[in-house]
């Protein structure tokens, strides 16, 4: 496959992946809110001003893969985005030992794994072929759109597949049937919220 080819579909279908993402943020902005907060990586009054820089970035990444004089840029800001949701990731699943955390990938709540680091590894893989000389053959762009999609579709085949299987496995560890009884499902042990509404939830708990 020629580099031209291969640069054009890695960096359209990571611009694929950005463009998803900051969609899904900005169609519900207070719950991204929350999990960027339940990540602890931030004191609380900074996540108002961190959470539209996020989405700033995310769209600016976007848009520099889009567009060929500025892919290399856009390489560089979707790696630097990619390894920080890592190293965000991995503190809290291998450091706080915090598993019911939604990780914010997409609309459905999908609880941190060592999966998603692996998923993001993969996406980090694209980026040095995102950086290539883009194609301007029109067969070689149309090859690379179809190789983009694909790419984009198993990405967010996986992301479904990481979200039932998280969601699987916090069902079982809670109770299936205590969860039945309630009517909750598994998704809604995964923590989204502020930090604030938790220990005011804990707080209420430990009253009642």
């Amino acid at each position: 496959m020629a580099p031209d080819l291969i640069g054009n579909a890695a960096a359209w279908a990571l611009a694929g992946v950005f463009a998803a993402a900051v969609v899904h943020k900005l169609g519900d902005y207070l719950a991204f809110r929350g999990i960027l907060d339940q990540y602890r990586i931030l004191p609380s009054g900074l996540v108002p001003l961190a959470a539209p820089l996020v989405i700033l970035l995310e769209g600016a990444a976007c848009l520099a893969l889009a567009v060929p004089p500025w892919r290399l840029l856009g390489a560089w800001l979707a790696g630097g985005l990619l390894l920080t949701y890592m190293a965000a990731m991995g503190l809290n699943l291998y450091v706080r030992r915090r598993t019911a955390v939604d990780c914010g990938c997409g609309a459905a709540p999908t609880p941190l794994s060592g999966w998603l680091l692996l998923r993001n590894a993969l996406l980090l893989g694209l980026v040095p072929c995102a950086a290539l000389p883009a194609a301007v053959d029109a067969m070689a762009c149309a090859l690379a759109a179809v190789v983009a999609v694909f790419l984009w579709l198993a990405y967010g085949a996986g992301n479904q597949l990481l979200a039932n299987q998280g969601n699987a496995a916090l069902a079982e560890m809670a109770g299936v049937g205590l969860r039945h009884r309630l009517g909750a499902t598994p998704a809604d042990s995964i923590v989204r919220f502020p930090r604030h509404q938790e220990t005011a939830g804990e707080t209420g708990t430990a009253h009642a």
